[in-house]
């Protein structure tokens, strides 16, 4: 009896002995994991849909356009005065979607730059993926900027150990829009001019976002008095001067660029979002395209467009 005892206390530690965590761990089949998503290039393309899916904005849905509701250069006539923070009656939600879904895809976008260097790509495709990666933060922080100014800093994606950060106070300004403006230059030099694809984000795009990030904060700084201004400003039209350089033409018709089935092909075009029936739905175009009427520009608006010619109305015979 004893040696059976022995026998079976013998087994028992080779067992235990010889099987590590990682032995016993199964990553599941059914589900993506870090281990499975980020390996091959395939791999990192079929991630960035998500990233496309839930960043990009769709038609009529411009964070940017929404903000002129109410003012003296948009109309909006869906049953209220206006946008309440132009008339300064905004009172501060305990609660934002704005602010809690950007983090998501601040994490969605930081899991991905995580993972790169340890992936199967080639250098090319690491340099790429990271450019796509740091442009899709960039965009989430512009519009962060826009609506909050100083707001936390994430460049990794947190564990419930990084309480420094999850409990930390506001990164300045400053130090975020410098943040933003270095990542998209470095992105504008690392990512494929190609994209990964037709329809997709290449260097046209990243200076596209250069242009409007630098043009935006710029004139903020140099109009509330923050000063550093003429760093964001150059950036804006080094971009811009690139970009109409490669894309000298626009579509002639301006009312077919918000009245067309699909935009492929369409000069001044770089990226859109593409909607086909029953897998994209769009239904915004009954808001201008019907006597609904929510909202449309004043004629203090209109009146902004140049003319044929490239002059105002105020200086054009046309």
């Amino acid at each position: 009896m004893k040696n059976i005892n022995r026998i079976i206390t013998v087994f028992l530690l080779l067992i235990f002995v010889g099987c590590s965590e990682d032995s016993l761990e199964r990553l599941p089949k059914d589900q993506l994991t870090v281990a499975t998503t980020f390996t091959t290039n395939s791999n990192f393309e079929t991630y960035a849909w998500s990233l496309y899916a839930n960043i990009l904005p769709g038609y009529y849905d411009l964070i940017s356009i929404w903000r002129e509701r109410g003012s003296d250069l948009m109309v909006n006539n869906s049953g209220s005065v206006g946008e309440s923070l132009l008339w300064q009656q905004k009172t501060v939600p305990s609660a934002s979607s704005l602010w809690t879904n950007s983090y998501i895809n601040i994490r969605r976008a930081n899991l991905m730059l995580d993972n790169i260097e340890n992936s199967q790509l080639t250098d090319e495709e690491k340099d790429h993926w990271r450019g796509v990666g740091l442009f899709f933060r960039s965009y989430i922080y512009k519009e962060l900027l826009a609506s909050y100014g100083a707001v936390p800093w994430v460049e990794k994606a947190l564990t419930e150990s990084d309480t420094d950060i999850l409990f930390g106070p506001r990164t300045p300004r400053d130090e975020v829009s410098q943040n933003v403006l270095n990542d998209l230059l470095e992105a504008e030099t690392i990512i494929s001019s190609s994209g990964s694809g037709p329809n997709t984000i290449n260097t046209d795009v990243v200076r596209a976002l250069i242009s409007r990030f630098g043009l935006y904060e710029g004139t903020w700084r140099k109009y509330h008095g923050l000063g550093g201004e003429t760093a964001y400003l150059q950036a804006s039209v080094d971009a811009s001067t690139k970009l109409m350089a490669d894309h000298p033409d626009l579509h002639s018709s301006y009312d077919e660029v918000f009245n067309s089935e699909s935009l492929a092909g369409t000069a001044g075009v770089l990226l859109y979002k593409a909607y086909e029936f029953g897998i994209q739905n769009g239904r915004w175009s009954h808001y201008n395209r019907s006597s609904i009427g929510h909202e449309d520009l004043t004629k203090k608006a209109v009146d902004q467009y140049l003319c044929l010619d490239g002059q105002t109305i105020h200086t054009s015979p046309l």
